[in-house]
Order: C-alpha cells, then sequence, then structure tokens
C-alpha cells in the first residue's frame, strides 16, 4: 500500500504542533511554498485562523493565493473551530483513509474507465419502473449513459468535452444546458476521481451522524464552489454515502455489498434518494480498463434537432410558492448636523492709546443626529414546480418573480399545458389570473427519466 495514503500518527507524550495561524500562511507564501503544499499543511492542521474581511485583505495583500483563502475558510466548521479535539476526529487522517479503503493509490492511478450495468428500479409519484442501465465513464471527462425499459425503450446519452447529445431513437437533441452542467459535475465529483486527483480538492470536517447505526464521520469535499459530502465508516474507511446539496433538497446515495473487482473495493449497491424520487441499483456487471466500443464516443450521425425546436405537453405534480425578501446596498447611515444660534455682545472703552472690553456670548447652538437605513429590500416569490412531460422525463421547474409585471407565475397541480424548450429552460403556454397569454420560461433545476 502507498505511503501516500497514511498519515503518522503522534506517539502519547509527544507535543501537539502549533496551530497554523494567518502569519505564518503569509510567510509561507513568500518563501516560495507551493500553493498545493501550503493547503495540505491547512488541511492537515491544526490551524488558528483569523477569516475577517480585513484579515482576508491583509492575506490577499501578501501573495496568498485565492486557492490558498478558500482552504483557510474551508478549514473553519460551523462553529469557528478547526482542530481535530473540536471536530471530534482527525479530518485529513479519515480523508486517506477512505481513499485507502476504495483501494491502493497505484491501483487508481492506473484507472481509465470503468464500466457497470445494473438494473434501476426507480421510484416517483408514478409508481415504479424498471431499466437495465448501463455507464461508462472515461476519464476525465467522457461519459455514456443508457437506459433499456421491459418493453424494449432504448434511450442513451453521451457528454464529451467535444460534443454532447441524447436520444430515445427516433429524435436527437443536445443536452439542455442544466442537465449538462449536473453531468459534468456529477463527474468531477465521481469517487474514482477524486482519489486520482485529491490535490485538487479542500477536504474539511462536517460532524458526525448516524447512518445504519454507525456515527459517520462527515467528510466536506469542496472544488470550486460545488460540494459533496462522504459519510465515512470510521472504523473501517468505508464510504457509506454521499450527499450533494441542491436548490431543491439533498440527494442522497448509500452505497452497500460492497466488492473486490481488480484489487478495488466496489458498492455493487446503490440507493439514490432525492427531490424527484429513488432508485435502486443492483449491479451485475462492473469492469474497469476494459476494452470500450469507440463508435459509442461517436457524434451521432442524425442531426441534432435543436431543443427549442422539441415540443412536449407538461402534467404539474406538485408546485411550492416560496417568499422571501431580498436586501442589497445600504445599511444604517448616521447624520449629525450643528443647528441653533450663537449671539455675541461686546462693550469697548477707550482711554488714551488703551481699549478695555468685554464681550459676551449666549449660544443654543447643540448637536443633532439622526439614523436611518438606506438597504433596499426587495420581496421575491419562487415558484416552483415537479412535473412530468410526455418525452418521458420528470423536471423540477422553477421561476423568481421579483416584480409586480413579471412573467413568472405558478403552474397548479394537476394542470396540464403546453411547452418547448428553448436555450434558457422551458416555455409554457399558461395564462396569468387576469386570463391574458403569458407564456413563462422556467428554468430547469433537475430533470431525470421517468419512462
Amino acid at each position: 500500500m502507498s505511503c501516500l495514503l497514511l498519515l503518522p500518527l503522534f506517539g502519547v507524550g509527544q507535543a501537539a504542533p502549533a496551530a497554523i495561524t494567518n502569519s505564518d500562511v503569509i510567510s509561507m507564501t513568500k518563501a516560495g511554498i507551493g500553493e498545493q503544499t501550503i493547503i495540505l499543511a491547512i488541511q492537515r492542521g491544526p490551524v488558528k485562523f483569523d477569516t475577517s474581511p480585513q484579515a482576508l485583505i491583509a492575506m490577499k495583500t501578501g501573495g496568498v493565493s485565492d486557492r490558498v483563502l478558500n482552504a483557510i475558510l474551508a478549514s473553519i466548521d460551523n462553529k469557528g473551530q478547526s482542530s481535530p479535539e473540536a471536530q471530534g476526529f482527525d479530518t485529513q487522517a479519515v480523508f486517506q483513509k477512505a481513499l485507502a479503503a476504495i483501494g491502493p493509490q497505484e491501483k487508481l492511478a492506473e484507472i481509465h474507465s470503468v464500466r457497470w450495468v445494473a438494473t434501476d428500479l426507480q421510484g416517483s409519484q408514478g409508481g415504479n419502473k424498471t431499466f437495465e442501465r448501463e455507464n461508462i465513464k472515461i476519464y476525465p471527462d467522457k461519459v455514456y449513459m443508457s437506459l433499456k425499459s421491459a418493453a424494449g425503450a432504448f434511450q442513451k446519452q453521451v457528454v464529451t468535452p467535444e460534443f454532447n447529445y441524447r436520444s430515445d431513437g427516433t429524435m436527437t437533441t443536445a443536452v439542455p444546458p442544466a442537465d449538462l452542467d449536473t453531468i459534468r459535475g456529477q463527474f468531477s465529483f465521481d469517487t474514482i476521481y477524486i482519489a486520482q486527483h485529491p490535490e485538487d480538492f479542500t477536504v474539511s470536517a462536517g460532524g458526525q451522524e448516524q447512518v445504519g447505526g454507525i456515527t459517520a464521520d462527515d467528510l466536506k469535499i469542496s472544488k470550486f464552489g460545488k460540494e459533496v459530502i462522504w459519510e465515512i465508516d470510521p472504523a473501517t474507511g468505508r464510504l457509506l454515502a454521499a450527499r450533494v446539496r441542491g436548490p431543491s433538497g439533498d440527494t442522497v446515495t448509500e452505497f452497500s455489498d460492497w466488492r473486490q473487482v481488480d484489487g478495488l473495493n466496489v458498492p455493487f449497491k446503490r440507493h439514490l434518494a432525492g427531490p424527484a424520487g429513488t432508485n435502486e441499483l443492483n449491479m451485475t456487471a462492473y469492469e474497469i480498463n476494459s476494452a470500450i466500443d469507440e463508435k459509442l464516443f461517436q457524434p451521432p450521425s442524425q442531426v441534432l434537432t435543436k431543443p427549442e425546436s422539441q415540443g412536449l405537453t407538461l402534467k404539474i405534480m406538485q408546485e411550492q410558492s416560496v417568499p422571501y425578501v431580498q436586501e442589497s446596498g445600504g445599511g444604517i447611515s448616521t447624520s449629525c448636523n450643528i443647528v441653533g444660534t450663537a449671539n455675541t455682545s461686546a462693550s469697548v472703552n477707550t482711554y488714551g492709546n488703551t481699549s478695555y472690553g468685554n464681550a459676551t456670548t449666549n449660544s443654543n447652538q447643540h448637536m443633532n443626529c439622526s439614523s436611518y437605513d438606506t438597504t433596499m429590500r426587495w420581496p421575491h416569490v419562487l415558484n416552483v414546480m415537479f412535473a412530468q412531460a410526455s418525452n418521458g422525463n420528470s423536471y423540477i421547474i422553477a421561476c423568481d418573480r421579483a416584480w409586480r409585471w413579471s412573467k413568472c407565475i405558478p403552474l397548479r397541480a394537476g394542470d396540464v399545458f403546453k411547452a418547448h424548450f428553448t436555450e434558457k429552460g422551458i416555455e409554457v403556454e399558461a395564462y396569468n389570473t387576469k386570463g391574458k397569454e403569458e407564456n413563462p420560461t422556467y428554468h430547469v433545476l433537475q430533470s431525470k427519466t421517468s419512462q
């Protein structure tokens, strides 16, 4: 096993290392130490940082990079404490143990493709449906996915850096931007990808919680503002679950039935639960670095149908409107002025070349201060709907109503609408409360095959 997967433990009686501070980070930066080395030092801690705006500006002025600043902020947990004692566990040691539980580093580094086949039981409000799912990943950035129903219906989706498309056998379209971003985000947080590039991610403690009777250590693994939470069995380092937070709620994947495949530990059962429903995946095949048919990753032979030309109908299954207030700028402003008058009277007497006199001042001047709030407050209503579409997919769509004359309107549960895709989302043929046609456009927050 590679020594890089293990961290040395401090022996009993040894003095704990001094906590890393802001000045230490600035000194390391000026000494020419690489940012990744500094980040590793921060992750291994202990640390004692001042993360006030003034302190962050001082570090930035001192040459500290944004990646290092982000690692500093990530090292502070919700209570503002980041030492192992405050967290309840050594963050970096748990992370390294989790990587080691997946497999030896030298084996992980050799992986260039993974293919698996599984039965996929999908559950939603419309009932349960079973598919055969095939998933192929070519690291670092190619994905092939297919679904085959018991009736023989076949769908596939291909995403590469050069092109992307989805097809149901009769129509081939580009992957909608929201779905494309989700797929690429999932790939960049793939377990094997993280294990191959641990230095690219910032790891911090997320507390502890119960998972199947085990008190799991939660690790927040983040990159470019996105995050996944690994729930780790502290005894074995095994990944019990992964949690991704989204605008409509958390999506949690639980892992079980671990088996060895070519030197790696692989969960053959995965249970996914999210806002749109559930998936029960049972692997029937799992292959590492197998021969992949290159034709699967070729551009489609059909001309892509533009998403906006694909018409469909939407049946609204659930709807929710959430009011909130957005504040911008301003704050408390205080102004002070001198008000009132001052009167001075004087008398002067002259004797020869000498003058004598006195002066008296009567004043009713005083300071008058007033404070007022200059914050601008904009009332919003977030309208969110869960819809099933005629193309076999389920969608969570939403719009933000910020103005009285906004076209953003809630679509009531049980209603059916004509709609079509646009570059900005899904445009719906709907009417406002006055019976006037609005044709509002809704952003696609999440989509999922429901056939």
